[in-house]
């Protein structure tokens, strides 16, 4: 208590900016505290050890501040667009490149970074975080903490989260997840939470970046990723569309090249998909489960679409079987 009482006072005493919301004022003032200290030299090179303890005793409390202030009622739009002003994302990875092992200063940050890309759709902030290649220490995070002796999974479950927004604006996202070995991790927690829907989610659309890589996609049709995506899709009720999309988008992804194609054909998963499909059909009078359909026929055509002959005969086989082409005649 002496400590942190301490340290707000360091805060305290610092010049603060214009005229702004108290909010603002307060943020902006914890944002200079934590950019003064990851810019000192003597703290980049490490210093003594008294001054790099009093660096992350500050570093916890400005950053334990500003989760508290964007997480007020009282942080509104224009409160959010006055933090991005003053650097603030740019700041954050500042401090959070500075500590990644300090686990109190990593929960702040990333809660704060996800309180702020909440349910926002302004592109603007996910290219300021790809211009400070935060997809790079988040992973290295991720990787970091996965390696625990007893890893945290709420936090990596947040850091997929993160991942899953800022990555769609990385196009070196993909390869960035497999040199860092990220891939096996988000595999793995796949594999451990295939009827945790809420986890499963943001893992998925991790993953479906991942799959879009040619060698990923090797690596992943290798470690029985094909299998796993099918009992997914097969598990999952209607109610949860969203991760059949994008389980089915990875089998897409996993199934672009003939070489994946034949061993997914290997798995007989065509009779399997062309029965979820025409079991869809008689439902669909709203039109509500379109995407998923033809993710389901882009899935068939690729598994179809090769010109190996084994796989055509294993292709025709299931196709022309008695119960398969009454499933088809239902259809039309």
């Amino acid at each position: 208590m002496m400590e942190e009482t301490r340290c707000k006072k360091m805060i305290d005493n610092q010049p603060q900016g214009g005229k702004m919301d108290r909010s603002g004022s307060r943020s902006n003032q914890f944002l200079q505290t934590i950019e003064r200290i990851c810019s000192r030299p003597s703290y980049m090179c490490g210093g003594s050890r008294r001054d790099a303890a009093e660096d992350l005793l500050q570093l916890r409390f400005a950053t334990g501040k500003i989760h508290l202030i964007i997480t007020s009622s009282k942080f509104d739009a224009a409160s959010k667009e006055s933090f991005i002003r003053q650097n603030g994302l740019p700041i954050l990875i500042m401090a959070l490149r500075a500590a990644p092992s300090e686990k109190q200063i990593v929960d702040n940050i990333i809660s704060t970074l996800l309180e702020l890309l909440h349910k926002s759709s302004n592109s603007k902030y996910l290219a300021i975080l790809v211009n400070c290649d935060a997809c790079s220490i988040l992973l290295q995070i991720l990787m970091s903490e996965y390696k625990e002796s007893l890893p945290r999974e709420c936090l990596m479950m947040q850091l997929h989260q993160l991942l899953a927004k800022i990555g769609t604006k990385d196009p070196k996202f993909p390869v960035k997840g497999r040199l860092s070995q990220a891939l096996v991790i988000t595999l793995n927690l796949i594999k451990t939470n295939t009827t945790h829907y809420k986890n499963l989610l943001p893992l998925l659309r991790v993953l479906k970046m991942y799959s879009s890589n040619n060698i990923n996609a090797s690596y992943l049709v290798k470690n029985a990723c094909i299998q796993l995506m099918t009992r997914i899709v097969t598990n999952c009720c209607k109610n949860h569309s969203a991760i059949i999309k994008h389980a089915l988008e990875i089998l897409c992804n996993l199934t672009k090249t003939k070489k994946h194609a034949v061993r997914a054909v290997n798995f007989d998963n065509i009779p399997t998909f062309l029965t979820m499909h025409c079991e869809w059909h008689p439902n669909n009078s709203k039109h509500k489960y379109v995407t998923e359909r033809r993710l389901i026929l882009t899935f068939l055509k690729n598994l179809t679409n090769t010109n190996e002959d084994l796989t055509i005969q294993q292709s025709n086989e299931a196709f022309f079987t008695f119960t398969v082409l009454t499933l088809l005649m239902d259809v039309f």
